[in-house]
């Protein structure tokens, strides 16, 4: 089985940044999928908020209306909920946006379809050739690339005085205030805490557990933890967290809004999702037509248009929204600031890394 990891979707960014003279190919409306599927539904289950929003606007609408097919969009993704629906053989879902980890669990468990690439090949202008062979899964296609930052409320700290790295986010004193953090097990809360105690980029995985979680009881009561971007943002933006680990679209679209959020780029977390088919979707000739169509130059590039999140398509990166490079996790002065989240570890780790972070939540 092909492992997807994530050091070579940072090697991806780079590539992507420096093929810009590429030029994107349009989907090619295919007349026989638009017939195959019209009057055809499938559901495609996302994070919900400006991400759901950037989903519906850059590759579930402009399908719809290519094929005539009725997609419905669900939030947030459960893991859980997922697992449950295929065990009891009742899937109502068709697409899934998840972690790289959980594409490949599910793979090896058998809980996911595999991706017919193949099948896949020329439809509405996808080439595999134009997806770095790094991010090409055997039950995940990849979707977008993303960065966890720090993020600080601008009333609160200034450009000139927030925490630039993660030993200073944990230094209490120097900059007071609440920290918010993902209540997700590799939401980066664990490596920020190894960086603020000193240990190396190069040395992080495996995670010293023990290491990290006496860091964290150093700011334990300064710690707020949300689960879903939303409430990231409403934590940041009304000053109750003023410090968090944010996610760098949903800070953007926050700064577009006008609210007092911004980003720091050092020590970002490089990271990506991907796009699932649960195992027994009764609809997987559709959802691999979608998949096909989300992953082609132009939706790829389109995507940008509504969220700081980076394509995955090597010659949409001509073709991305000028005014969103300057907050893109793949722009050339951006990319080397950031450290590689290590989706291996958490594929044969994650249920460990949970159970370990749930105890020390409840203690």
């Amino acid at each position: 089985m092909k492992r997807t990891t994530i050091a070579a979707a940072s090697l991806a960014v780079a590539v992507l940044t420096a093929t810009g003279c590429a030029t994107p190919s349009s989907p090619s409306g295919n007349s026989d999928a638009a017939g195959e599927f019209a009057g055809r539904s499938m559901t495609f289950v996302g994070w919900g908020g400006a991400f759901q929003d950037a989903h519906r606007n850059a590759f579930i609408e402009p399908f719809a209306a290519m094929t005539s097919a009725k997609i419905l969009d669900e939030a947030p993704t459960d893991y859980a909920k997922l697992r449950a629906q295929v065990d009891a053989d009742t899937v109502m879902w068709d697409v899934v946006n998840v972690e790289p980890h959980i594409a490949v669990q599910g793979c090896t468990e058998g809980w996911l379809e595999p991706i017919d690439w193949d099948a896949m090949e020329g439809e509405y202008g996808f080439s595999r050739a134009d997806i770095l062979p790094q991010f090409v899964g055997e039950c995940g296609a990849p979707d977008v690339f993303y960065a966890y930052q720090i993020a600080y409320n601008t009333n609160a700290f200034s450009e000139a005085n927030h925490p630039t790295s993660w030993k200073e986010f944990f230094d209490v004193e120097a900059f007071p205030g609440k920290r918010g953090a993902y209540q997700n097990a590799s939401g980066g809360l664990l490596e920020a805490a190894l960086l603020a105690d000193g240990v190396e980029e190069a040395d992080l995985y495996p995670l010293d557990l023990d290491r990290a979680f006496a860091k964290l009881d150093t700011i334990r009561d300064e710690l707020v933890f949300y689960k879903s971007g939303d409430e990231q943002l409403q934590l940041l933006s009304s000053g109750e967290t003023p410090l968090t680990i944010g996610w760098n679209g949903r800070i953007q679209s926050g700064q577009l809004d006008g609210l007092p959020v911004a980003g720091e780029w050092n020590q970002h977390f490089q990271r990506y999702t991907q796009l699932v088919i649960p195992k027994g979707s009764k609809n997987a000739d559709l959802a691999h037509a979608f998949l096909a169509f989300s992953l082609s130059p132009e939706p790829q590039a389109a995507i940008t248009d509504f969220i700081a999140y980076a394509p995955v398509s090597i010659s949409a990166a001509s073709n991305v929204n000028s005014d969103m490079s300057p907050y893109l996790p793949s722009g050339p002065d951006v990319q080397p600031l950031g450290l590689p989240l290590d989706f291996n570890y958490y594929a044969d780790h994650y249920g460990d890394v949970t159970n370990r972070l749930n105890e020390w939540l409840l203690g």
